[in-house]
């Protein structure tokens, strides 16, 4: 059985290049591992994010991303 898709969208406020870099890292690298461990799938631009994976996944993403850096 398939677990539900679910989205959450947010902005990292305020849009920081330099935070945005740290936390995406070199080709979204950083992203992607979260992707990968939590099983989602984040897509942005610029400071806009949205998520979409399973419950808690894809809040607990939404969670790494916003922590400050």
């Amino acid at each position: 059985m398939n677990e539900p898709v679910n989205q959450v969208t947010f902005a990292l406020e305020p849009a920081d290049n330099r935070r945005l870099a740290s936390l995406c890292g070199p080709l979204d690298e950083h992203l992607t591992q979260v992707e990968q461990r939590l099983n989602v799938r984040i897509r942005r631009r610029g400071n806009l994010f949205s998520i979409a994976g399973g419950m808690p996944g894809a809040e607990h993403a939404r969670d790494v991303c916003n922590r400050q850096i």
